[in-house]
């Protein structure tokens, strides 16, 4: 297993963000709580690892400030991508036109002996959901 700090979970929770990587689940136990979608154990990044895949292709993600107090680390990200469905259940019912996103969010994981037992999120959803509700313009609109 590779050594948890703040820098190698932002790393490889970029990782995650752009290409489902399941690196940083080494790190994420059975008992592992997840308190934006109010489930246990890890197996909630690959539900939302393929959202993320049906929603957003082309995935970059900036990685803008990793801190750590005591036994929590901020990973401070904006994911750039092109919608191309609706995988989110945010999503439901959007037209899907390609649009450009840029989708800022703030991830806070708890760490307790060489694991990460607990997240919570800031995500701006509703710019994220604003920029979904605007066809995409071309040059000539």
């Amino acid at each position: 297993m590779d050594e948890l700090t703040p820098e190698s979970l932002a790393k490889a929770y970029v990782a995650w963000t752009e290409t489902g990587d399941r690196t940083m689940l080494q790190w994420f136990p059975d008992t592992f709580v997840d308190h934006v979608s109010g489930r246990s154990g890890p197996g909630i990044w690959d539900i939302v690892a393929r959202w993320g895949e049906a929603s957003f292709a082309d995935r970059r993600t900036e990685l803008h400030a990793v801190m750590n107090d005591g036994d929590r680390v901020m990973v401070w990200i904006t994911v750039n991508a092109t919608h191309i469905g609706n995988g989110f259940p945010r999503l439901a019912g959007l037209p899907v036109h390609g649009n450009q996103v840029t989708w800022s969010q703030v991830h806070i994981f708890r760490i307790a002996d060489g694991k990460v037992t607990e997240h919570w999120a800031v995500r701006d959803d509703a710019a994220l959901l604003d920029q979904l509700s605007v066809p995409a313009r071309t040059p000539d609109t």
